[in-house]
């Protein structure tokens, strides 16, 4: 904290936890400068990104920093509420979640649904189970665990139960790219 300078932006990158929660950590001076500023996966390629206040942030600060990332960052940043996944995670991986839970009830490939679910539909060509493996199934299983556990009110949270195919390649060790091995293999 005492080598921040006062005209510093400060942002955590997550995708879920409470930016209002990790704000209470830092020096009280610092916290009218802090958001979370969640970059879509892939960030090279994808440049949404999601800028997240907390009820503490200084909303010249907020303005400032969607400046910043619009003009020199390249990004196409969208303002969102410091609420459960934001509006990315909790639409995302429902998105995800639900796919996938179709395709295990009409038994359809992930070749299949991939087609279908990428470019097809103007999403990107990664479809669902390629995203999933991109996004590491363990950490899909985690947001989805904390999406429940924080969401009860949500009539639409059950779909965001374990998928019997994640559990699986969870077990296997299977967790996504980052292991070369999920729903693809990485072929070398």
């Amino acid at each position: 904290a005492p080598y921040i300078r006062p005209d510093t932006f400060l942002t955590t990158n997550t995708s879920g936890l409470e930016i209002d929660r990790l704000a209470t950590a830092l020096p009280e001076h610092l916290r009218p400068r802090f958001l979370g500023t969640h970059f879509f996966n892939p960030p090279r390629y994808l440049k949404l990104l999601e800028l997240i206040p907390h009820r503490g942030t200084d909303s010249a600060v907020t303005s400032r920093l969607l400046e910043f990332l619009e003009s020199e960052v390249g990004r196409r940043v969208i303002l969102a509420k410091d609420t459960p996944g934001f509006i990315a995670n909790r639409f995302g991986m429902w998105s995800i979640y639900h796919a996938i839970r179709v395709a295990e009830k009409l038994h359809l490939s992930v070749e299949q649904v991939d087609a279908i679910t990428g470019p097809f539909i103007g999403r990107p060509r990664s479809g669902t189970f390629r995203l999933a493996d991109i996004v590491g199934l363990d950490v899909m299983d985690d947001i989805g665990a904390n999406l429940l556990s924080r969401c009860p009110e949500d009539p639409d949270i059950t779909v965001l139960e374990r998928l019997h195919s994640v559990e699986e390649l969870i077990g296997r060790g299977w967790i996504g790219d980052k292991v070369g091995q999920g729903y693809y293999r990485r072929e070398n």
